[in-house]
């Protein structure tokens, strides 16, 4: 009598952990398809990065770290081709291209074409990156919070864009 007690038992439970484990599976089932949704929403953003043929916004207000500097507007259009580089006083990848910005800035004055920042961070920390790194180019800053980035599908940083006079990427 015993073993038959235990023998229930045992196919009680087993019943059991087959039943949990179907509800584990169907749970599961359902944060995959959830996030293969997430994926695939996340991959059709990645389309609209900043790309070739992609129009500049220079609506939004930036504010520059030089006094009576030209507007981001005003630069563009006095150079035929010129290079934005977007970037964040705290990115360990922006700090390592430093001498390829400031080769790249030099150059831009020997072969005429324009050569500007765009800090994510705020004044008073990319005015400190700015010294401390010897940078000679102009720099604005995104007093917008990020929207100015935002608006121009700018992703990551640090991104250097080469745009003409329009402000065509």
């Amino acid at each position: 009598m015993n073993s038959t007690v235990w023998w229930k038992k045992s196919v009680n439970l087993i019943w059991l952990l087959l039943l949990l484990s179907g509800w584990e599976i169907l749970i599961l089932s359902m944060q995959n398809s959830n996030l293969r949704d997430e994926l695939k929403k996340s991959r059709s953003n990645q389309n609209s990065q900043l790309i070739n043929g992609a129009i500049i916004d220079t609506s939004m207000p930036l504010e520059s770290l030089d006094e009576n500097a030209l507007s981001l507007q005003e630069l563009i259009n006095e150079n035929s081709s010129t290079f934005l580089l977007f970037f964040s006083t705290e990115c360990s990848a922006c700090e390592l291209d430093i001498p390829t910005w400031s080769m790249l800035y030099n150059k831009s004055i020997t072969e005429n074409f324009g050569f500007v920042g765009i800090s994510l961070e705020d004044e008073f920390k990319t005015n400190r990156f700015k010294l401390a790194n010897k940078l000679d180019f102009s720099i604005f800053i995104d007093k917008s919070l990020g929207r100015f980035f935002k608006n121009n599908n700018v992703r990551s940083v640090p991104q250097l864009v080469l745009v003409n006079s329009d402000g065509i990427v």
